[in-house]
């Protein structure tokens, strides 16, 4: 009988966060009460698919991250990796770990951005679906807005619909096992940077990228405005 593997929640938690600016990075920032990386942990500990979880993060702000862990998701809790200098540097670093405490290749790991903090059960749950049916899942979100094509100095010659784009989001799920496939052919390729784990498979064309359910609310704080719209978005929730 084939062993089903477990699915584990993996949250990148190393950024600076230098374009919100406060005097801590942007996942320690308390929003009422509780820090925007707890309200991320707490969806991840509300979710029954997920087995376990762990933060990646700087070495400095291990013993909070750790601390969070423990109180807002109990034993399904695992740990924190240490991170690197930029978001893939950390993931790789993350799977490593994972493989190190003895996980095992086949087990689901949904790659999720810690400062996604209105990511749902429902998002995640999908994720992990897609992910054992078709091997990888990417929550995407239909746009909501046409593009423009341009780098910003030159006039647009091309415009996309809408109904042809989808945001790509987090979580992203793959297999432990392809996970580490991922970063060693990154290795033979030469390839030392990406931006995300999406535009390093399209790099390496590693395609298809199978969709699972997302929405517009779940967005990445990146800076300012991003980290107030959470909190209005925070409050009327809370009405």
């Amino acid at each position: 009988m084939k062993e089903k593997g477990k699915n584990i929640g993996l949250l990148l938690a190393g950024g600076k966060g230098e374009r919100v600016h406060c005097a801590r990075p942007k996942q320690f920032v308390e929003v009422g009460g509780r820090t925007v990386l707890g309200h991320t942990l707490a969806v991840f500990a509300a979710t029954s698919g997920i087995d376990l979880i762990y933060t990646v993060c700087a070495p400095e702000w291990a013993g909070l991250a750790a601390e969070i862990g423990r109180k807002t998701c109990g034993r399904r809790f695992a740990g924190t990796v240490d991170g690197g200098e930029t978001g893939i540097a950390s993931l790789r670093r993350g799977v490593e770990a994972l493989a190190a405490a003895g996980r095992k290749p086949f087990d689901v790991v949904l790659v999720h951005d810690a400062v996604r903090p209105l990511v749902s059960p429902e998002i995640i749950a999908d994720c992990i679906r897609v992910c054992r049916e078709k091997g990888n899942a990417v929550a995407s979100a239909a746009s909501r807005e046409t593009f423009l094509c341009t780098d910003g100095q030159r006039p647009a010659r091309t415009v996309w619909r809408r109904d042809t784009l989808h945001l790509a989001q987090t979580p992203v799920g793959f297999r432990l096992g392809t996970l580490q496939e991922i970063f060693a052919s990154a290795d033979e390729q030469g390839i030392a940077a990406s931006e995300s784990l999406v535009t390093l498979c399209d790099a390496l064309s590693l395609l298809p990228l199978h969709p699972s359910a997302g929405h517009w609310t779940n967005f990445k704080i990146t800076e300012d405005a991003d980290l107030a719209i959470f909190r209005q978005l925070l409050q009327g929730r809370s009405r």
